[in-house]
């Protein structure tokens, strides 16, 4: 009777050396092995084996297999020569199996201890490697200018929302506080609600690092002065550092992973002078460069209140001519062509052959290069112009391309472009209102694109030529431009940007929320095939948005 070389048990159908139990210890590499299948069978010697041929069978039920029991009932061989040919050919499959498996892991390199070192230092590596980030909300403070005795009221906040803007820990604090400074001072320059005309000389001279200070809010009531000298060849996990060591952040900061930054600037009282300030800076140059504040002589950061500041202001005035310029306007005939999205989203084009009058303002281009609107002048971006013009008692922002780099053709198609991409973007707006109504979404903020009104017009009369010497005074550049309603602003009302042309929104308030919930709406409705970025607009005193401007990815 054949008998199992391992264990000594007779077996009347073995076909093999050994049993199955003696079979899976045999082939165990070391003694760790060995206990990891005594663990997993929950010892060798209590697992089902049959009597008959001494295969290891999990769920055997009785003493035999059925196929030995097939057999003895049969009076058939205890094994057909084929049964006994594959048992073979697996259990040697099994063998070489093992055998393979701790081939490759006793290869150098290859260990498992080998493998547990290399990714326990790619974990560290990229722990160590990982860059946090910074959200610094920051708002506008304003000095007054000095009254007749030279003394200055307490600040202000600057009528406009509060910006954040994002920083990596590992950027350098000159860094942060220079992008701070220029985000202000575009925040001071496109606001609605800076309406006293100065000059680009006089907003260049109001912000820079030498001119405004820095205040980390803790509490409403306490503000740590934030000294350059503090901070300087520092880095922004430096600085936040410091903060939280000095007790000069606020708890909700220090939980949130953020910084609430004021910066005050200080105001001056400066006529509407020419962009180049020669032969003025001598004369009002102490007016328009406010002076450092005090230093305070702690090295660290000081719990006080900034206090108002008492500083010279120069009293002289241009007679040359006055801030406040009159604007005169010019007819022109053009024909308007409208743009419209079908329900299914199809831009759709409507010419009209009427003639119309269209009054626009004289002389706009000798104030371009400034960057507050004057005269008929409005704004300008990378690529355009905006100045005035009216229908009737409509008014309206006049766009053109720049002459620069620019041509006829270029500029037509540009203006095409833009007013397609607005008129779909008012379509996808009225499409989220019809989802939110939908889902029965309530409490979203009032928002609409300007685009109701807007045409592409073509002058019946193309513009003359540009000169080829002297100033370009042309009220047109091109025979195409694009018109749009000349949205409010004034006293309540801010521009606001809520998303970049590659940055996503990161926005906290409900109207910044919707901004980007708005933007992953047209993502899911255009079927991933339009992403609307570069989200910007004018907020009013009740809460509504009109954006305008869009740029898009496809």
């Amino acid at each position: 009777m054949p008998r199992c070389a391992g264990c000594s048990r007779n077996f009347p159908a073995l076909d093999h050396a050994n049993c199955g139990k003696c079979i899976k210890l045999s082939t165990a590499n070391g003694a760790d092995e060995r206990g990891v299948i005594f663990v997993c069978f929950t010892t060798i010697s209590d697992q089902p084996q049959c009597k008959t041929c001494g295969i290891v069978y999990a769920w055997l039920r009785g003493s035999c297999c059925d196929a030995c029991t097939d057999n003895s009932d049969t009076g058939t061989p205890a094994r057909e020569p084929a049964d006994q040919a594959t048992r073979q050919i697996t259990l040697r499959m099994q063998e070489h199996q093992k055998a393979a498996s701790q081939h490759r892991l006793n290869q150098r390199g290859h260990s498992l201890a080998s493998a547990t070192d290399v990714n326990r230092r790619v974990s560290a590596l990229k722990k160590h490697t990982k860059t946090e980030e910074v959200d610094v909300e920051v708002t506008l403070w304003l000095y007054p200018p000095p009254d007749d005795s030279g003394n200055r009221g307490a600040a202000k906040k600057f009528n406009a929302l509060a910006s954040r803007v994002n920083f990596k820990t590992n950027e350098t604090s000159d860094f942060m506080l220079d992008t701070i400074v220029m985000k202000v001072k575009h925040l001071y320059v496109s606001s609605p609600s800076h309406i006293t005309p100065v000059s680009d000389y006089v907003v260049d001279q109001m912000f820079t690092r030498e001119s405004v200070q820095f205040g980390v809010v803790k509490t409403a009531q306490s503000i740590y002065t934030l000294e350059d000298a503090h901070i300087r060849n520092n880095t922004v996990a430096g600085v936040i550092a410091t903060l939280k060591r000095t007790r000069g952040m606020s708890d909700k900061d220090q939980k949130a992973g953020t910084l609430t930054l004021r910066v005050y600037a200080f105001e001056v009282q400066a006529a509407d002078y020419d962009d180049d300030p020669s032969g003025l800076s001598a004369v009002r140059g102490l007016s328009i460069t406010p002076r450092r504040k005090r230093k305070l002589s702690s090295s660290r950061f000081t719990s006080e209140l900034l206090p108002s500041a008492k500083r010279y202001q120069s009293e002289f005035r241009s007679n040359r001519r006055s801030s406040a310029v009159s604007i005169e306007y010019e007819q022109h005939l053009f024909r308007r062509s409208t743009c419209s999205v079908d329900t299914y989203g199809e831009i759709q084009w409507d010419h009209d052959d009427k003639d119309e009058e269209i009054m626009v303002a004289k002389g706009w281009q000798k104030y371009s290069k400034g960057s507050q609107p004057r005269g008929g002048y409005l704004a300008k971006g990378w690529s355009k112009f905006a100045f005035r013009a009216h229908i009737g008692s409509q008014e309206y922002a006049l766009f053109q391309c720049k002459p620069f780099g620019s041509t006829e053709n270029c500029n037509s198609e540009d203006l095409v472009n833009e007013t397609e991409l607005l008129a779909l973007c008012d379509y996808f707006m009225k499409s989220f209102y019809r989802r939110a109504g939908t889902y029965k979404a309530r409490g979203i903020p009032k928002i609409k694109w300007n685009a109701e009104g807007v045409f592409i017009g073509k002058l019946l009369e193309p513009p003359p030529s540009a000169p080829k010497e002297g100033e370009d005074n042309r009220t047109f550049i091109y025979n195409i431009f694009l018109a749009a309603p000349l949205l409010q602003t004034g006293s309540g009302y801010s521009e606001v940007k809520f998303s970049g042309n590659t940055d996503i929104g990161n926005n906290r308030d409900p109207l910044g929320c919707a901004m980007d919930a708005f933007a992953h709406h047209v993502v899911v409705d255009s079927a991933r095939t339009i992403l609307i970025s570069d989200l910007q607009g004018i907020v009013a005193p009740d809460g509504s948005a009109t954006l305008f401007d869009p740029q898009a990815h496809t």
